[in-house]
């Protein structure tokens, strides 16, 4: 009776601790560190947990080792199709998971990877997400299964029809003019992939009537061939002129490298590559962007050229890069204006339109040019952005309504560059010899303008620095021309 009872309080002792131990295992564990950077651990009492590392996150069942005080997180991997297990220490004193590394079976020692209890109360959607989970599990398993099954039945297909690949590739070789019979125009075919392998392997020759009767014939499906046609170096001007709209439209809604490589070609007219790149319609973002690469190439090598680019070249290559369009690639048109207006042929009437664009990277471009006129200076003065103001108070074309603005500009950096500035006139220093901006003060010194009277109120000036910069400037003046 005694050891029957000691029995039951053993069992009921175990059940308390258990029971007491169990909630505290549950919950929203997390590092704190912030969006993109908080690694998560959520536990629920479904027996599934979350887990969340970086931008990526998984569910999975979990097990609790009472003993070892490990909880082991076990996740499907659909791309490995297998199954990942991620172990945790927890640490009851902390109330904290510990990740532990999987190669050295340690916990982690950086603060990412100690996960502090922050809740019990998990997401609603999260939760419903665990109650989903299983079935979600037997699907995705299901369709990866499904997918490896195709994979293995093609790679299946692929070896029995090996020989008969080889034996149209060869006839390929010794005649390229067998690609126009239908045997080689299906897409997963051996003679269709038979096709696709020559077209790609530029080192083989194919007459360009042949590669014009494959455009105009394959069927639309086979758009993986005509992708490999535009990228040969048969194709002439004449003939992506007389197809280019039609590839785009086969790039539009079947393949978009097709447009890719036709923008890529080295016959293709820049007229056509201009259009692609500014005027995109319904094309996908990847083939504009190709285009506008291939735009911006082309006007670097332009630049580099003997001789130079003419004028309406530089007008013509401005406007392209004007109105690219703003999908992913709007710097690139920022970045070629900003090379262009480096050039020395770069027209000054050019230059001097640009002064209105809005991007700042063009305003200090322009700003920063020996050539641009007083005109377009007088407008970038008025930029609300101080670096180009700063750039503008720079320029030895600056007119003397201008310099007299900058001197009362609010930023300080302005002023500074006026205050050096060779022809800022002597009753605009003189007004600037009390300005509280250091490097104001400290230029007046530096400007060989700057009258005696400024140089005299400034070996006075409270800072000790510019105090001792005057006086031996006025040294300097004072002393007999040898």
């Amino acid at each position: 009776m005694k050891w029957t009872s000691r029995l039951v309080f053993g069992v009921l002792l175990w059940w308390g601790a258990s029971a007491g131990a169990r909630p505290a295992i549950l919950g929203v564990f997390s590092n704190e560190e912030g969006e993109f950077k908080t690694v998560t651990l959520m536990v629920h009492r479904s027996g599934y947990a979350y887990f969340h590392a970086a931008v990526m996150g998984t569910i999975g069942e979990w097990k609790y080792d009472a003993k070892r005080l490990e909880l082991t997180l076990t996740c499907y991997d659909p791309q490995a199709n297998r199954e990942e297990s991620l172990k945790f220490a927890f640490d009851a004193r902390e109330k904290a998971y510990w990740i532990m590394d999987p190669e050295t079976g340690l916990r982690a020692t950086d603060s990412a990877g100690r996960l502090r209890r922050l809740s019990d109360k998990i997401p609603p959607e999260l939760v419903a997400a665990f109650a989903a989970y299983p079935e979600n599990l037997r699907r995705e398993r299901a369709e990866r299964e499904a997918h490896v099954r195709a994979r293995q039945a093609h790679e299946e297909k692929l070896t029995r029809e090996q020989p008969e690949y080889e034996r149209l590739l060869a006839e390929l070789g010794a005649d390229p003019r067998a690609g126009l019979r239908e045997e080689y125009h299906g897409v997963d075919t051996p003679g269709g992939r038979a096709l696709r392998q020559a077209l790609g392997d530029l080192t083989r020759t194919f007459p360009e009537d042949v590669l014009i009767d494959m455009l105009e014939h394959l069927p639309e499906q086979n758009h993986w061939n005509r992708e490999q046609i535009f990228a040969r170096p048969e194709l002439t001007t004449a003939t992506i002129e007389a197809f280019w709209p039609r590839a785009v439209e086969w790039g539009t809604h079947l393949n978009y490298s097709i447009v890719g490589n036709l923008a890529q070609h080295p016959n293709t007219p820049l007229a056509i590559v201009e259009k692609l790149a500014t005027e995109p319609g319904e094309l996908p973002i990847g083939a504009v962007g190709v285009a506008q690469d291939r735009v911006v190439q082309l006007a670097r090598e332009a630049l580099v050229a003997t001789p130079p680019p003419s004028a309406e070249w530089f007008a013509h290559i401005v406007r392209v890069a004007q109105v690219m369009p703003k999908l992913a690639y709007t710097e690139r048109g920022v970045q070629l204006l900003t090379e262009l207006v480096k050039h020395p042929a770069f027209p000054v009437e050019l230059l001097n339109g640009l002064a209105e664009d809005s991007r700042w990277e063009i305003q200090l471009a322009v700003a920063a040019q020996p050539y641009t006129s007083g005109e377009a200076l007088a407008r970038l003065a008025k930029s609300n952005l101080p670096r180009v103001r700063a750039a503008v108070a720079q320029h030895p074309n600056l007119s003397a309504a201008v310099l007299l603005a900058l001197a009362a500009d609010p930023a300080g950096e302005v002023r500074a560059h006026i205050a050096q500035h060779p022809a800022t006139p002597a009753e605009v220093l003189v007004k600037m010899q009390g300005d509280a901006y250091y490097d104001v003060r400290a230029n007046l010194i530096r400007n060989p303008n700057t009258p005696l009277e400024v140089l005299q109120a400034l070996a006075n000036d409270p800072n000790m620095t510019i105090r001792q910069a005057a006086r031996a400037e006025l040294r300097t003046r004072q002393q007999p021309a040898p």
